[in-house]
């Protein structure tokens, strides 16, 4: 009898000052280069600003302050990895996260994630912590951080 095939999700895995996201291939539109971005009034912290990208504003958010990890001070802002939301959202059809270095790709199947040893320890923005060929990864809840990015979008652009 023939084996079934592996089932394999290609990603990113993106390196953030916390450690790193894995996100699939199928939610990353482009890595792209970050400007200054232009900050939003009363936004939160994590809510680093709007940035261009193709011809409209996104917004450009810091993950490991939305989770609630510390971050230096001296963050560098110059390239994010842009996320396709995956409904059908026109508030908000794309948004940056800024890394803090090249992302590389990885190929997930069975034997390749692990539950992290920290799996219970997860922020809301966090759906499990995994390990993925032995390398510590986040797997980030998008529903629950795109909400909290349309929650604090500026008027015109939600």
């Amino acid at each position: 009898m023939a084996e079934a095939p592996k089932r394999e999700i290609r990603a990113l895995m993106i390196p953030i000052e916390g450690g790193n996201l894995v996100l699939p291939d199928v939610a990353i539109a482009q890595i792209m280069s970050v400007l200054q971005p232009v900050p939003i009034d009363d936004a939160p912290p994590w809510f680093l600003g709007m940035v261009p990208w193709q011809k409209q504003e996104i917004p450009l958010i810091s993950f490991e302050v939305a989770s609630g990890m510390t971050t230096s001070n001296r963050r560098q802002l110059s390239q994010a990895v842009v996320i396709k939301v995956l409904g059908d959202n026109e508030a908000l059809p794309c948004y940056g996260i800024v890394m803090s270095d090249i992302p590389h790709p990885v190929r997930i199947t069975g034997e390749t994630i692990l539950p992290s040893e920290d799996a219970a320890d997860v922020a809301a923005t966090i759906s499990c912590n995994v390990q993925i060929d032995g390398e510590d990864a986040m797997i980030p809840d998008l529903d629950a951080l795109e909400s909290m990015i349309i929650e604090h979008m500026p008027a015109k652009a939600a």
